[in-house]
């Protein structure tokens, strides 16, 4: 019989670093990927999202820790992310994902595209980001990857990268 996957695992995000200055730090860097994976991982829009999942799970997020400074707002999560290495984070992310994967071995895997809310900036008129998502249903709906299409592209010319992830 094989070991069992902790699919809440947070060993891919220990190598993450945290660039924030010490003094600022009220919020631990592991706390703040905990609850921003949930949207990330549903479908969520942006960083108020995740202060929302906060709030909504205070009750279950106080039962194993502190919270000493309160949940995150929005604010912290947008100057967490702006601060992280991007390339990084995504390898993180990959190999959580890659290490809950055995639990959708045997089950359907869906594909497909959509445009992400609020991703346009009209400052710069730069346009929404098309994405191409592939998700497991029988296991909650866990997205198991996203890519960005160009936007002239159609989704089959971005579904060959998908398939690894």
């Amino acid at each position: 019989m094989a070991a069992p996957v902790n699919a809440s695992s947070i060993e891919p995000f220990q190598t993450l670093q945290d660039p924030r200055m010490e003094r600022t730090k009220k919020h631990n860097r592991l706390d703040i990927l905990v609850i921003a994976v949930g949207p990330l991982l549903t479908g969520g829009a942006g960083f108020q999202d995740m202060a929302l999942l906060g709030q909504s799970k205070r009750t279950g997020l106080q039962t194993f820790r502190a919270w000493l400074h309160g949940l995150p707002s929005h604010a912290t999560f947008g100057r967490g992310f702006a601060r992280l290495n991007p390339r990084r984070l995504l390898a993180c992310l990959l190999a959580w994902t890659r290490a809950v994967a055995p639990l959708t071995q045997g089950a359907l895997v869906s594909l497909d595209g959509q445009t992400v809310q609020a991703s346009c900036d009209r400052a710069t008129a730069s346009s929404p980001w098309p994405l191409v998502s592939a998700w497991c249903s029988a296991q909650g709906g866990l997205v198991m990857g996203h890519i960005k299409t160009d936007q002239q592209s159609h989704e089959s010319t971005t579904i060959p990268a998908l398939l690894p992830l």
